[in-house]
């Protein structure tokens, strides 16, 4: 019996191999072309020592200004946090479970890419120099033709050339990185789809954050004197009492469990923030003794209190936000719409 014959595309391969470094080569020339036209280096430094420019910067460098802000994002958050419902429940899923692996693969990724790419631009191949003495002379057309073949036999040579560039700078990189990239990142999506779309998925995303929360908060208002020696034990046994009850208030009472969530989030950022925004206008003396202190948690529990019952009210009349509070939230709610979307 007569074997299959395989199709040989190693030519084809080579093409595009040579193409994509044409394509890099093209791009890199473009954006430093486009970079000394524009002067961007040049102007930035100039906007940057502008006194105007230096000012605001020292502002935003202090502890102030950056905490008052986080302090007002958890404000905003205990307010109006349960209307951005997909973009709460994508960043709890990214924060609890991905956000490590997916920052972690990336890096590695593009520590690879640099490699490959330097690489790339080391064996890059000259620019063959024109020969001033191969011209075609007018009316010559055997000089003309020899012209086009060598020309022909260059580009040809210089195709080899950006191919065997390319191989190189691929075998330089990482394919198995690159698969488990595409693998962590696309499995994000996948679980941030099933969050937004599933009942069980909030369910689970909820549970975990309020857990983390209630674990906390008791691990500083519980002793379990003479059982330290079991301490691992009832650590395990209390995660899963709250997650038991977390997940059942999720399923049984999906918005009462949201608003909870996003009150708990936004008054965290409060205290937090609020009290180290306190302390630099030197309005508090130790931020962190009064976060850690009994009104501190009185703080927190009533800030919670107020934006579970205002939310969960706010979801059940479905009343939404005022026109001027979609205006001033204006980046979130156009994150929400597209969110929504997948």
């Amino acid at each position: 019996m007569s074997e299959i014959k395989k199709l040989n595309a190693g030519c084809a391969v080579n093409k595009l191999l040579a193409l994509g470094v044409l394509g890099q080569e093209k791009t890199s020339q473009g954006l430093e072309t486009l970079e000394a036209k524009l002067q961007a280096k040049e102007m930035i430094q100039k906007i940057k020592e502008h006194a105007l420019v230096a000012k605001v910067q020292e502002k935003l460098n202090g502890a102030l200004v950056p905490n008052a802000l986080w302090a007002l994002l958890g404000f905003a958050m205990v307010l109006h946090g349960a209307q951005f419902k997909n973009l709460f429940l994508c960043i709890q899923l990214i924060k609890s479970f991905y956000y490590d692996r997916v920052t972690d693969s990336i890096s590695k990724l593009k520590a690879s890419v640099t490699t490959a790419l330097d690489k790339m631009k080391a064996d890059a191949p000259d620019a063959p120099e024109a020969d001033a003495k191969a011209e075609p002379q007018p009316g010559n057309k055997h000089a003309a033709k020899r012209a086009g073949k060598k020309e022909a036999a260059n580009s040809e040579k210089s195709t080899e050339e950006s191919a065997a560039a390319a191989k190189k700078a691929l075998k330089a990189m990482d394919s198995a990185q690159l698969s488990n990239t595409a693998f962590e990142v696309c499995s994000a999506a996948m679980a941030a789809h099933m969050v937004m779309h599933t009942r069980l998925g909030q369910a689970i995303v909820l549970a975990h954050h309020l857990v983390n929360v209630a674990m906390e908060k008791t691990d500083k208002l519980v002793d379990f004197a003479g059982l330290e020696d079991l301490s691992a034990w009832t650590h395990l046994f209390l995660r899963f009492v709250f997650y038991c009850k977390f997940i059942a208030l999720a399923v049984i009472a999906a918005p009462l469990a949201l608003a909870l969530d996003v009150s708990v989030f936004g008054a965290q950022l409060v205290l937090q923030y609020g009290a180290q925004a306190a302390q630099a206008y030197g309005k508090l003396p130790d931020a962190e003794a009064f976060v850690a202190s009994k009104n501190g948690l009185l703080a927190v529990a009533g800030i919670t209190a107020f934006g579970t019952i205002w939310q969960f009210w706010s979801l059940m009349a479905a009343s939404g936000m005022a026109w001027y509070f979609q205006l001033a939230y204006l980046p979130a709610v156009i994150a929400e719409t597209v969110v929504g979307c997948f």
